[in-house]
């Protein structure tokens, strides 16, 4: 096996490309020899290096960088998981086991072509036990689920990964020895319409008993590097973002002293697109930042140089428009979520909310603050670029030009309705954190609850509304 993998640098690389990513627990090899998983069941655990650590991992799989860079710091060994749904389909097609016969899902798949129609190139993975991911983007009006879509259906040696579902990735370890690898670099294709629509050849029926044995000996190919997905609303959003810089923007603290002083050690492409990233945040004029990076003092821009000095003006432009460009959609991408908030809200039927307090005590608040305080939330959310845990009552406050006090009771109602959630626990003395809730069903449960009664909602510490147990995590500090 290679010392020189690095999972955190492919985590992040996923990340930058747009993929929600989620960590799995690795393995480790043991005196034997054999590999294990790093989940307390270890040897017992028959899922090794192939389930998440996190254990709400399909809410909180994310592509923004700075998240998945804390996770692998925490969890350096974790495998790699990409999260479908949300317009991706994975097609697993599993090869045979030494005690199974009939097809394997090479095969499979063939004979569903052939029944159905040929589907497109697409991009490609092979599993560390040798078997393939086709992985398609679906078409619209189309989504899958945990069920197997009609033309699969009846196949033995065939599964689909698609909303509720994850894949595992390069250069994740196996418990084979073998590391998962891309056998090709084009883009995920549309997946063909007969998967949704046409019965497969084994629907109905069993899978036919006989094996064949050209398919388990396909080559491994080497690592292809990570396909970024192109969404048409995204790009166009990350254009208007580059049009709408501000000539009188400033960098954050921590942009400029990474612009002056860079990493000694590291990626130097790295350093680029994270100077690249915190400057987009603010609005920084790129050709100003493209300046700062050619000035000699600013060990931030080496690779810029590296790039000038070996290829020339205009691709060390090029190159640095490029990496621009990524940063500025990883920032529109982060942004769509914000933006389906805002419209959401917009038409939200706003109404007083009671709720009970960590400290016993009834809180009211009002259908006024609430949505104003939203909005505030909504705006650090976009100067962040970032739906993750960060927003402060203090920072909210400030943009709200509210006192504290009130901001809290509207933070308490808005948790109670399903816009936002706080953190764990921080006690008295450390600020409560919070971060933006994208489900609209949890609002529309809440809001439709049997248990509103004359416009109030009364949020109990060990009750339950509709089926749902609330503790004091869904509750305000007040103290």
């Amino acid at each position: 096996m290679s010392t020189d993998i690095n999972l955190q640098e492919a985590a992040i690389s996923y990340a930058e490309a747009g993929w929600r990513v989620l960590r799995l627990y690795g393995l480790h090899s043991i005196r034997s020899g054999n590999l294990i998983c790093d989940c307390g069941s270890g040897r017992r655990c028959n899922k090794g290096g192939k389930h998440p650590i996190d254990r709400d991992w399909t809410h909180i799989a994310s592509n923004d960088v700075a998240v998945v860079t804390r996770w692998w710091d925490e969890q350096p060994n974790a495998n790699i998981g990409l999260l479908m749904g949300g317009g991706l389909i994975t097609i697993d097609l599993d090869l045979l086991k030494p005690t199974d016969d009939g097809l394997s899902g090479l095969d499979e798949w063939e004979e569903i072509q052939r029944h159905c129609g040929l589907a497109p190139e697409t991009l490609t993975a092979r599993t560390g036990s040798g078997g393939l991911h086709h992985i398609f983007r679906e078409p619209d009006g189309y989504r899958s689920g945990a069920s197997l879509l009609p033309a699969l259906k009846g196949a033995k040696k065939i599964d689909q990964r698609g909303k509720g579902g994850m894949i595992v990735v390069s250069p994740s370890l196996h418990k084979s020895g073998h590391r998962y690898e891309w056998e090709n670099e084009v883009e995920p294709a549309l997946a063909p319409a007969w998967l949704y629509e046409t019965p497969g050849p084994f629907c109905g029926t069993s899978a036919r008993k006989q094996r064949t044995t050209n398919s388990s000996s396909s080559k491994v190919t080497p690592t292809a590097r990570v396909v970024i997905i192109r969404d048409s609303k995204v790009e166009e959003k990350a254009h208007e973002l580059t049009r709408n810089s501000d000539p009188d923007a400033t960098l954050t603290e921590a942009t400029w002293t990474l612009l002056k002083e860079g990493q000694i050690n590291g990626d130097q492409s790295r350093v680029v697109f994270s100077i690249c990233l915190g400057a987009a945040a603010r609005r920084f004029d790129p050709i100003k930042l493209f300046e700062l990076m050619e000035d000699p003092t600013n060990q931030g821009g080496l690779r810029l140089r590296e790039e000038n000095a070996k290829h020339g003006f205009d691709r060390a432009m090029e190159w640095f428009c490029t990496t621009w460009e990524s940063a500025q959609r990883i920032r529109a991408g982060s942004l769509a979520p914000i933006d389906q908030l805002r419209e959401e809200a917009k038409s939200y039927q706003w109404r007083k909310v009671s709720y009970i307090a960590r400290n016993n005590r009834q809180i009211n608040a009002s259908a006024k603050s609430m949505p104003k305080v939203l909005d505030a939330a909504l705006d650090l959310a976009t100067r962040h670029t970032t739906t993750e845990p960060m927003l402060s009552q203090v920072q909210i406050a400030k943009m709200a030009r509210l006192s504290v006090k009130p901001v809290r009771y509207a933070l308490g109602g808005l948790e109670a309705l399903g816009w936002i959630q706080r953190g764990d626990p921080t006690g008295v003395y450390v600020p409560d954190i919070y971060s933006l809730v994208l489900d609209s069903e949890l609002r529309l449960t809440r809001s439709a609850s049997s248990k509103i009664a004359d416009g109030t909602f009364h949020l109990w510490v060990d009750g339950d509304l509709e089926g749902r147990s609330f503790d004091t995590s869904f509750v305000c500090d007040l103290s």
